[in-house]
């Protein structure tokens, strides 16, 4: 208990090691001192230093951030007018409250780089926020965030260089530290070195089997590629042997301040000296020209009169080096039994289509398919984006413990839900919000909606009527989507609920295009 009334509250923080809390008054955060004096005024909706904080019908435990408590260098995020930003221990700022989310990726049982933030702009960007120099050193131009992990296999830092996205299923090396893009785009690349699976500071660039160091040069060129034959067994159980490896019989030499290789046979051991030979340098694997149908497009069920349409379709160009770049879809021929599919074509006949692309006369080894049926009429909503609403309130994705929980809200979300039709006989849909499905973690009533990273969709059963459309689990099509409690102040959370016969008000959800 504190006499000072600036120190009583709703909710409470620890104590930093700068004798600072963060205290709770009428719903808004302020940052004191233990002499009761205000730091930071109480207008913060949000902050990451260990509190309980109350929603609506419930409390829910945030996670206790340690860094908030740390020796030296204390922190914290913080949330004002939806956005997050950051402040130190003393309040000073740190970072804006502008992003969408700020991550950090430290956790102190876990080899994991301190001393980054991840931050993400209004725009869906990534950036990366050095705590000790206090700048940003990678501007919010990142497809993805950065895996701090240190020499971890597949992802992570290696010397502060690590492997980002770069969107369309590109990667290049990115040096965290000043933000420079170290080599060109690839399918992949990745933190390993050898088929023991031990890093060796090496990143493997997908085709081309180049390894990159850390500094962006290639030290073991696809030309190096050596095979060692293993042992293992097939599916059927059937033994055979198997040709695996990269790299096994190089060693890693540093000279002048330069680093690079020699091949093994090449070294004096075991009391043989070195060989007399000279040795043959081999020529460098060659690698096919090709384009290949790397995304599918997101409309994949059309109806009789609809025209193609090839948003979200992604083709890649690969040169003979691996490297890979993103076709311009205008620049891509599309067919489908021999007849061309321009933008905007009109389907004219039902059926499951098989479409191939085709680039200066290359075809991808890939297709992909959309199915064409009857025009779409009377109860079967159209697929597409649409921001949704209940009792004149819009389905509101907030986040929270790494996934959106959907509540009713004045506010119009950042992005609308991505609706797509599966099957329009049975009216079967998934619903998406920023890239993740919408689904109820449980059947149970009074679920709560909300997001996961699943790649595998949840569906729904969504019924147009003249006015509204209703919203029902595919599985258990007696529980419809509603407001809780028949309620639509702001926070009232959208449910899924028992439900037979007419619709009620609190269920009538509205599909409003952008």
């Amino acid at each position: 208990m504190y006499s000072h009334s600036n120190l009583q509250g709703s909710g409470f923080s620890p104590v930093s090691a700068a004798g600072t809390l963060w205290i709770k008054k009428e719903g808004l955060w302020g940052l004191v001192n233990l002499k009761g004096e205000i730091l930071l005024p109480f207008a913060y909706e949000d902050t990451s230093a260990g509190v309980t904080l109350k929603r609506p019908g419930e409390e829910v435990e945030h996670f206790f951030d340690n860094n908030w408590v740390r020796a030296s260098g204390g922190y914290a995020f913080v949330k004002k007018n939806g956005k997050w930003g950051a402040v130190d221990s003393k309040g000073a700022e740190l970072l804006p409250c502008i992003y969408n989310d700020i991550i950090n990726n430290y956790k102190d049982n876990s080899k994991v780089l301190d001393g980054y933030l991840n931050i993400q702009d209004s725009t869906g960007k990534w950036g990366v926020y050095n705590l000790n120099t206090r700048k940003i050193i990678t501007s919010c131009k990142l497809a993805e965030q950065v895996t701090m992990n240190q020499y971890l296999i597949g992802k992570g830092l290696v010397a502060g260089t690590a492997s980002i996205g770069v969107g369309d299923s590109l990667y290049v090396l990115l040096d965290v530290d000043t933000g420079k893009i170290l080599t060109p785009t690839y399918f992949g690349i990745s933190s390993a070195g050898s088929v023991s699976g031990h890093p060796r500071g090496l990143f493997r660039a997908v085709p081309s089997d180049d390894y990159y160091g850390p500094d962006g040069r290639i030290v073991f060129p696809r030309a190096e590629l050596l095979t060692e034959t293993r042992s293992g067994y097939t599916v059927n159980g059937k033994y055979e042997q198997t040709n695996k490896g990269v790299g096994d019989d190089l060693t890693l030499v540093v000279r002048d301040d330069k680093v690079g290789y020699v091949n093994a046979s090449r070294l004096a051991r075991e009391g043989r000296s070195l060989p007399t030979k000279p040795r043959v340098i081999p020529k460098p694997l060659p690698l096919k020209l090709g384009i290949f149908l790397v995304t599918n497009p997101d409309k994949d069920v059309y109806a009789i009169g609809n025209g193609f349409d090839t948003k979200g379709i992604v083709v890649h160009y690969q040169d003979e080096k691996g490297i890979r770049s993103v076709l311009d879809n205008s620049k891509v021929k599309f067919t489908t039994s021999g007849i061309e599919l321009t933008e905007g074509r009109k389907w004219t006949s039902l059926g499951t289509k098989v479409i191939e692309a085709e680039y200066n006369g290359m075809k991808s080894i890939y297709t992909f398919a959309v199915k064409v049926i009857e025009a779409l009429e009377g109860q079967v909503l159209e697929e597409g984006d649409y921001y949704l609403q209940i009792l004149g309130k819009y389905l509101y994705p907030v986040k929270a413990s790494s996934c959106y929980w959907i509540e009713l809200s004045d506010k119009k979300p950042d992005k609308p839900f991505n609706v797509k039709l599966i099957n329009a006989s049975t009216r079967q849909y998934s619903i998406a919000y920023d890239g993740e499905y919408i689904y109820a973690p449980a059947s149970a009533q009074g679920e709560q909606l909300i997001s996961t990273k699943s790649s595998v969709p949840h569906y729904w059963r969504i019924m147009k009527y003249t006015d509204f459309c209703t919203i029902r689990d595919f599985k258990n099509q007696g529980q419809i989507v509603n407001a809780s409690g028949q309620k639509k102040a702001n926070g009232t959370k959208v449910i899924i609920w028992n439900q037979k016969g007419s619709t009620p008000e609190h269920a009538k959800v509205s599909f409003i295009k952008p």
